[in-house]
């Protein structure tokens, strides 16, 4: 029972410092959805997607929950752009508050239960050293709520973009756990692991039925957030097998060796079969996501990547790199070997494919490490947290400076009013920082979309179009070819911009042809085109 009490008080501890540092951050994520400005682009698909199965469901039950897409991407199903079951789950929040803030809120739950379950662990390592001595002090507690709450990726799902990705981050974290605790020797340390620590999940050097349990549940879980993650859950699986083989658990370890195999292939079927038969972007989701070329490492952007690395603690973890070190292997790659940019900034969502397991062996090293190398892990994490601030700034000003502009005040107020005199049935060609405030029409497709993704515009999209809204009065342009990249661009990779420029100044040339009634909004900039 006492043991019982001092765990839920580390788990108040934890919650009272996530929420502490997280809810201005989420304070800043509302206050830019009030205002329309949202500008990510996966939080629109995923709107949308809720919107669609919401009355999906009210029509059909759970039949009509598979066959709602988002029209901004383009696909047959809501399952086939990403494999993500996960969002269904998502409803009844959804149903409750249907906007971005219902998607940060939810974003925001799955960091907080993260740091809870991390101030748990470190409460159950620090009162299981010999004889109750207590290492770490007060950074011990309070290291894992701080860290989730700074990460760039961790963060900017608080106020910038939802993605699905983010409610993988406590399964995730559970896995590492139950890696980590299964050791003979103490916390499943692979260099110079502490005496007299005492195992958290399983009990003893033996995986016990509960600590199973809870990781297949969490990989499944992880698993529904996103198709990739099965990837990443099998090598989760291999290791765990690896390490039961070490400890002459061989029944155990044969188990989790056929479960790892069986997520393989469930990812296999995902890219091999049932991506390509679902999505539009053949290419990009069959089996392109394996034709990771070695060249990639020369073309990589390796500054990007080792500030990333810095800020997610790597070096910290370099003190005593524990068994879920090696868990960091798959999402790791993907982020190194990708060709686009974008993925490997520390605020995108990749990362978090990685940075939980880091988040882990930080809380577990925070606990256990005395003398010197508690003091440097201590000095690393505080650098690595302040490099993730750093890193983060330019995003943070850049996406909540506008929030507070008289034309963001004025942006919801006038889309409240163009809202109201669009037909239910419009079909709308809308910009992409529009896209979430308009997810309640099935017909939506972004003007200026980026390479890929979204689906791009074409003839049947301009044939079907009733409406255009857009903050860019075509008008003005002398000609629609003015609007071409610059250095402004966010290029996905060398020698390619971000942008479906030339898909925009097809659009550009037909508006400017078809027949069509204009208002402009002047304190918002709001231009509505009515098409005739």
């Amino acid at each position: 029972m006492k043991r019982l009490v001092t765990a839920l008080e580390a788990a108040g501890r934890s919650l009272l410092i996530y929420v502490a540092l997280s809810s201005g951050l989420l304070a800043l994520g509302m206050l830019r959805s009030s205002r329309e400005m949202v500008h990510a682009f996966d939080t629109g698909i995923y709107l949308q997607i809720l919107a669609a199965l919401k009355e999906a469901w009210a029509s059909s039950g759970w039949h009509g929950l598979l066959v709602w897409p988002s029209s901004v991407t383009g696909e047959a199903n809501f399952l086939a752009h990403h494999f993500q079951p996960i969002v269904a789950l998502l409803l009844p929040i959804y149903s409750i508050v249907p906007s971005t803030e219902a998607l940060f809120f939810v974003s925001w739950l799955s960091l907080g239960l993260t740091a809870v379950i991390l101030g748990m662990r470190t409460d159950a390592l620090r009162g299981s050293v010999a004889h109750g001595q207590i290492h770490g002090g007060f950074w011990a507690g309070s290291v894992g709520p701080v860290f989730i709450c700074l990460f760039p990726a961790f963060a900017a799902r608080l106020y910038f973009g939802f993605a699905p990705d983010i409610l993988a981050v406590p399964a995730f974290a559970m896995q590492a756990i139950i890696i980590n605790s299964l050791s003979d020797q103490g916390s499943g340390a692979i260099l110079t692991p502490p005496r007299h620590d005492r195992i958290w999940a399983g009990g003893g050097v033996h995986l016990g039925f509960g600590a199973i349990l809870i990781f297949f549940l969490a990989q499944i879980w992880a698993g529904a957030c996103k198709e990739v993650f099965w990837i990443i859950n099998a090598w989760s699986a291999l290791i765990l097998a690896a390490r039961l083989n070490w400890l002459v658990q061989r029944r155990k370890g044969l188990i989790m060796a056929i479960w790892a195999a069986m997520q393989l292939g469930i990812f296999f079927w995902l890219f091999s079969s049932w991506m390509p038969q679902h999505s539009l972007h053949k290419g990009y989701y069959g089996l392109s996501y394996l034709d990771f070329k070695l060249t990639a490492l020369l073309q990589a952007n390796w500054s990007g990547i080792l500030e990333l690395l810095f800020a997610a603690g790597f070096l910290a973890v370099l003190l005593r790199p524990t068994w879920s070190f090696l868990l960091i292997l798959p999402g790791l790659a993907i982020v190194v070997l990708a060709r686009y940019s974008q993925i490997q900034s520390p605020t995108a969502i990749y990362p978090l494919a990685f940075v939980p397991f880091l988040a882990v062996i930080i809380t577990d090293n925070m606990a256990i490490l005395t003398g010197w190398r508690l003091r440097l892990t201590r000095l690393l994490v505080i650098a690595a947290i302040a490099a993730g601030v750093i890193l983060q700034a330019p995003l943070l000003i850049r996406s909540v400076t506008p929030a507070f502009s008289k034309t963001a005040k004025a942006l919801a107020i006038d889309l409240a009013v163009v809202r109201k005199s669009l037909a239910p049935n419009a079909f709308l060609l809308v910009d992409g920082n529009l896209e979430p405030a308009l997810h309640t029409w099935r017909d939506v497709r972004v003007i200026l979309g980026f390479i890929g993704n979204p689906a791009p515009l074409g003839p049947p999209d301009f044939k079907a179009a009733t409406d255009v809204l857009t903050m860019f009065d075509v008008d003005q342009l002398q000609s629609c070819a003015e609007v071409r990249p610059d250095a402004t661009d966010d290029w996905a990779a060398r020698g390619v911009p971000f942008h479906d420029y030339e898909g925009f100044q097809r659009f550009c040339e037909w508006l400017r042809q078809v027949p069509r009634q204009k208002q402009v909004h002047a304190d918002s900039g709001l231009v509505h085109y009515h098409l005739n």
